[in-house]
C-alpha cells in the first residue's frame, strides 16, 4: 500500500497499479489520496486485485479521458476529480463533500439525467467546478436541494454548461452558490433561486460572462435573503422575472458596472407577494424590460428599486405599488 496526503504531490504519464500496462503484476497493491496529496497522470491502469482509494482532502487528476466506474478506483466521501478529457462512468448525484472539475479545451462531461449538487441525504459541501474551455452537458442541474453549502462553478471563455432545462440554486437549501465568471457560460430554459432556502447567491461577473435563460427567472421563490449580482461586464438573459415571490422576504438583485446587464424579454416584478426586496442599478449598469412592477399584491410591502449612475429602459410601463404599500423608486 502506498498512502499520501500533506500536500505530497506524484505526477506520471501512467500510473500503472498491480502490473504495467501490457502485463498483470501482483495483487493487493494500493494507492491511497487523502489529507492534501494529489496525484496527476495521463492514463490510469488498475489491474484485478488491486486499487486506487480518492479520499478525503485528496486530489486525482488525469489529463485524459476517464471512466469514474473503473474497477478499482475509489471515489469516496471528500475527494476531488478532475479530468482533462471526457468523463464517463460518473453518478450525477454528487454528495458527500465530494468536488468534480472539468478543466480545460478536451474536458467533456455528457449528462443524460439530472445533475444533482448535494441531496437531502447528504451533508453538504459539494462543487462541480467547469473551467479553461471545459464543457458539460446535460438536461438539469439542482445546486442545494434540501442541502446547504453547494457550489457551481463556470469560468474562462469557453467555458460552458448547457442544459436542455433549467437549473435552481438553493431548492430547500441555504448558501448555496452559481458563479459564472471570467468570460464562462450557462444556457438553460428557466432559473430558480432560493426555493425556499435563503442567503443563496447567483453571481454573473466579467466580461463575456454569461447566463441565458429561454423562461422565466426567480430570484427568492419562498425564500429570503437570495441575491443574484451582475458585474464588470456580466450579462444575463431571461423572459419574465419575479424578485422574492410567495412570502420572499429581503431578496437582492444588483446590476453594476459598466457593460453589465440584465435583459428581461418580458416584465420584471420585485416583490410579488414578497416584502423588503430590492432591485440595485448603479455605477454604469443596464436593465431592459417590457414593463416594471414594484409590488405587485395587496400585502406587498417596503420592496424597492434604487438607481444609482445606471440605467432601467422599459419599453413598456413602470408601475410603483400597484397593489402593494410602501413601495418605492429612488433615481440619484
Amino acid at each position: 500500500a502506498f498512502a499520501m496526503g500533506a500536500g505530497a504531490v506524484i505526477a506520471a504519464d501512467e500510473l500503472n497499479i498491480g502490473g504495467t500496462a501490457d502485463a498483470v503484476g501482483g495483487t493487493g497493491n494500493r494507492v491511497s489520496v487523502l489529507d492534501g496529496g494529489r496525484v496527476e497522470t495521463r492514463d490510469l491502469v488498475i489491474h484485478d486485485g488491486n486499487e486506487l482509494d480518492l479520499n478525503d482532502g485528496g486530489t486525482f487528476a488525469v489529463n485524459n479521458d476517464f471512466d469514474a466506474s473503473k474497477n478499482g478506483f475509489n471515489y469516496n466521501s471528500g475527494g476531488s476529480l478532475e479530468v482533462g478529457g471526457e468523463l464517463a462512468g460518473m453518478a450525477s448525484i454528487i454528495q458527500g463533500r465530494r468536488s468534480v472539475s472539468l478543466e480545460g479545451t478536451n474536458a467533456l462531461w455528457d449528462v443524460s439525467s439530472t445533475i444533482y449538487l448535494g441531496y437531502p441525504t447528504d451533508g453538504g459541501g459539494n462543487s462541480l467546478n467547469i473551467g479553461d474551455g471545459g464543457v458539460v452537458d446535460g438536461t438539469h442541474v439542482n445546486v442545494g436541494t434540501y442541502n446547504d453549502h453547494n457550489t457551481l462553478r463556470i469560468s474562462g471563455s469557453t467555458s460552458t454548461l448547457t442544459l436542455t432545462g433549467g437549473i435552481g440554486v438553493g431548492g430547500g437549501g441555504d448558501e448555496n452558490a452559481l458563479y459564472i465568471t471570467n468570460g464562462g457560460s450557462c444556457v438553460s430554459t428557466a432559473g430558480y433561486m432560493g426555493g425556499r432556502g435563503g442567503d443563496n447567491l447567483i453571481h454573473v461577473s466579467g466580461d463575456g460572462s454569461m447566463w441565458t435563460n429561454s423562461g422565466e427567472l426567480f430570484i427568492g421563490l419562498e425564500g429570503d435573503n437570495n441575491s443574484m449580482l451582475i458585474a464588470d461586464g456580466g450579462e444575463v438573459f431571461n423572459q419574465d422575472a419575479l424578485v422574492g415571490r410567495d412570502g420572499g422576504r429581503g431578496n437582492l438583485v444588483r446590476v453594476s458596472g459598466t457593460g453589465s446587464e440584465w435583459n428581461i424579454d418580458g416584465d420584471v416584478t420585485v416583490g410579488p407577494s414578497g416584502t423588503g426586496n430590492v432591485l440595485e442599478i448603479e455605477d454604469g449598469g443596464l436593465v431592459r424590460s417590457v414593463n416594471g412592477y414594484i409590488g405587485w399584491l395587496e400585502k406587498d410591502l417596503d420592496n424597492q428599486a434604487l438607481v444609482s449612475g445606471g440605467s432601467w429602459e422599459n419599453s413598456g410601463d413602470l408601475f410603483v405599488g400597484s397593489g402593494g404599500s410602501n413601495g418605492s423608486v429612488a433615481v440619484s
